[in-house]
């Protein structure tokens, strides 16, 4: 075939061929390597399922493949660039390294080509990688020991053979650039490069280690390479040492090294970012905290004297007014409360205590503080008792209340006059291993909460717009009700609809009377 002559093969040479190609065959690349007249030698399942080809590879051999690029651009975002751009690859036979392309179902790909005009190797070769992994499978192949060591030496990946000995068989060009190097290198160990290259330290040990349990295995061994260099500093390497057996049989040993420098110094930046968000948390919550108690004790001076003001005779223009100070400082404590208690959460001081409770008589007892309420927005409420007699969970008895109450104040405040409210209780059978589950539903015909605002329910401080310049509070109630029910062991949901209303349930594992 043109471009491409068969040698006299070496004694050793079908063995390292082999050991060529079961290291291609590990390559998730799509390639393919054709002649100076477009004859193909070498094409793998991968590039076929790429281009959405129906045949196997081993068909393709030897076809003429010089209309290709016209055949294949319609899988292109850009088909006319696509075309262009081989060709021009054609005339200027200069190599091409991460040529990013765009496919029309939204793919991005990278193009590598090589020019082979040296050596037994003579033609193209086009990589196309999809994936990020460097060691995959690829379709079997038969090429003689150079062709195979050429592609090998332009994979972007620092590529190693070892034999059952640790000792070097084959290392390419990225491993170890120097000529003279690589050939002294065949045979040789770890501890052998390690002495001959003055390199320190637990190196050769290490990759021992590594290199033994993967053989004993049968299994991949990753391990981390700090490296120090004049040209590039300090360096992190993950190293791999990836077995190769046979029926049983030891084949060879594939290491293959990774520059992960980068994304270690990302990990490490990202590490003190989120250091830097907590101790700017923590801050915020102890100024909110500090803030919030510092307020609330001449607050409960104003409502206090408000009490007493309402035991004078006063005309109704001054009980109006006393009235409109003691619900205004009424809402104020209570938003002074949530940031108390939503500070309280973020800093972990909320301290749990369980304890058995009857849920009929909590309910009933909060239904009876919050009638007034109910009367005032002129709503109605119904109880829907569950089908067991008394449903009993452990929980804190305290903040079971102000969960029941956050819930309640809700479904009055974004009801509609005229409207209900439903307390449903549910007893959820799950697993004989599991217990059972009680369910508490708060039911409103409010105004309801469109899909896309249903996430923003449960973060602090954060309000749905629709809301924002009707009803007052500063988005808090939710957020401290979703956090102290896991923290008393139960789970929050919610389901809405806009201009239907709105249903928060709570569940918690149901205790045995």
């Amino acid at each position: 075939m043109d471009g491409y002559e068969v040698m006299k093969m070496e004694p050793n040479s079908n063995k390292q061929s082999d050991l060529f190609k079961d290291i291609l065959d590990r390559i998730s690349d799509a390639l393919l390597f054709e002649t100076f007249d477009h004859k193909i030698v070498y094409v793998n399942h991968y590039f076929c399922d790429l281009f959405h080809i129906p045949v196997s590879p081993e068909y393709l051999i030897g076809m003429d493949c010089s209309n290709a690029a016209q055949e294949s651009k319609q899988y292109f975002k850009d088909p006319d660039q696509f075309v262009n751009r081989i060709a021009e690859i054609y005339v200027e036979n200069e190599n091409v390294k991460d040529e990013q392309l765009s496919f029309a179902d939204g793919l991005m790909i990278l193009r590598d080509y090589q020019h082979f005009n040296t050596g037994e190797t003579k033609g193209h070769l086009w990589v196309y990688k999809n994936v990020s992994t460097l060691v995959s499978s690829l379709d079997a192949m038969t090429k003689q020991k150079d062709f195979f060591e050429n592609l090998l030496n332009n994979i972007p990946v620092d590529i190693a053979i070892f034999n059952k000995e640790h000792q070097y068989e084959f290392v390419n060009r990225l491993g170890v650039k120097s000529t003279v190097m690589n050939k002294w290198l065949i045979g040789k160990d770890d501890f052998e490069y390690a002495a001959y290259k003055n390199i320190k330290g637990d190196l050769a040990i290490n990759r021992r280690l590594a290199f033994n349990q993967a053989f004993e295995t049968k299994k991949s061994v990753e391990l981390e390479e700090l490296n120090e260099s004049p040209e590039k500093g300090a360096t992190i390497i993950l190293r791999k040492f990836y077995p190769v057996f046979e029926n049983d049989h030891f084949v060879s040993m594939i290491g293959y090294g990774m520059d992960i420098t980068r994304m270690r110094q990302s990990e490490v930046a990202l590490r003190i970012a989120k250091d830097e968000a907590e101790r700017a948390n923590k801050a915020k919550s102890e100024f909110l905290s500090r803030m919030s108690h510092e307020l609330r004790t001449p607050l409960n001076a104003i409502l206090g004297f408000t009490q007493l003001l309402e035991m004078d005779k006063l005309s109704p223009s001054q009980s109006k007014g006393v009235q409109h100070i003691k619900k205004g400082g009424s809402h104020l404590l209570n938003l002074i409360n949530e940031i108390l208690d939503i500070s309280k959460i973020e800093a972990g001081k909320v301290n749990i205590s369980l304890e058995k409770i009857d849920l009929d008589h909590t309910i009933l007892e909060m239904v009876d503080q919050m009638n007034p309420l109910i009367t005032d927005a002129n709503l109605s409420i119904e109880l829907i008792p569950s089908t067991a007699n008394q449903l009993y969970i452990m929980a804190d008895l305290k903040y079971l209340k102000q969960v029941l109450y956050n819930l309640l104040s809700n479904a009055i405040k974004y009801n509609t006059s005229g409207g209900s409210i439903k307390i449903k209780q549910e007893l959820k059978d799950t697993s004989d291993i599991k217990p059972s589950i009680a369910k508490i539903s708060v039911i409103d015909t409010g105004i309801g909460i469109s899909n896309e605002n249903i996430s923003k329910l449960f973060i602090p401080f954060e309000r749905i717009e629709a809301q924002k310049n009707e009803i007052q509070g500063i988005g808090l109630g939710l957020s401290v009700t979703q956090k102290l029910i896991e923290l008393m062991g139960g789970t929050l949901g919610v389901e809405s609809k806009v201009g239907v209303g709105s249903t928060f349930w709570f569940e918690f594992p149901l205790e045995k009377v």
